[in-house]
């Protein structure tokens, strides 16, 4: 099977690359080059933060730390969404199929959607929406799949994965807007070790969790305190 998906992704991937060329320039592309220009002026330079500048920022270990919380969310769903289906009803084959195709889904119109409300209301004002309603549906998520079976499991999943897409979508554009464009990707790279640090301790608290209390309840914690 696996082998299988890797020839049909290289087939796929080599077909499209045949069909690449490169557009003739348009007032669109003579509009971006402005733009960068302009981004990378003198002035913009001075609002610009290098990494070690940015470690000495106040706001990057704020947005850091909400990073983290949110990360430890995203955790919990991405690792026990099929064990909680299974509670649900669901055989594990149908979790592959179904459940993957809601998650993937919920993920994409998840990014769009926050990604739209950032937008028209800022960072503040839509991780203020995202991470209780996150914290709500983690609430809810097991007794409900329980209680009404597969289509409200598969409907929480969705949702879950809407606030799951929105975190991705909101944390780069607010690195850029608070700290500058000029070092964007090294500053986003130092922002996503947050990611990798909650990764490490919500395994910690999986492997422990016998003395601590519920990872269901550690991930509504931590997505509330976010």
């Amino acid at each position: 099977l696996f082998q299988f998906q890797a020839a049909f992704m290289f087939s796929v991937q080599f077909v499209t690359a045949l069909f690449l060329v490169n557009p003739p320039p348009s007032r669109t592309d003579i509009d971006v080059e402005l733009q960068l220009k302009k981004m990378h002026s003198d002035d913009a330079e001075s609002r610009s933060l290098s990494p070690a500048q940015l470690i000495r920022s106040r706001a990057f270990w704020i947005l850091w730390g909400v990073f983290a919380f949110s990360a430890v969310m995203v955790s919990f769903i991405a690792s026990f969404w099929k064990l909680v289906g299974q509670e649900a009803g669901l055989a594990d084959h149908v979790l592959g199929l179904q459940g993957s195709v809601v998650l993937s889904v919920g993920s994409v119109v998840g990014r769009l959607l926050w990604g739209q409300l950032h937008d028209l209301m800022g960072f503040r004002k839509t991780m203020g929406l995202l991470l209780p309603l996150a914290a709500v549906l983690l609430f809810l998520w097991t007794s409900v799949s329980v209680w009404l079976g597969a289509p409200a499991f598969l409907g929480m999943l969705g949702l879950l994965y809407l606030c799951v897409g929105g975190t991705f979508a909101l944390f780069p554009p607010i690195v850029a807007t608070a700290f500058g464009a000029r070092h964007f990707g090294s500053n986003y790279g130092v922002m996503y070790s947050a990611r990798v640090v909650s990764t490490l301790l919500f395994g910690l608290l999986i492997r422990y969790e016998a003395l601590l209390p519920s990872t269901e309840r550690l991930a509504q914690a931590a997505a509330g305190g976010a």
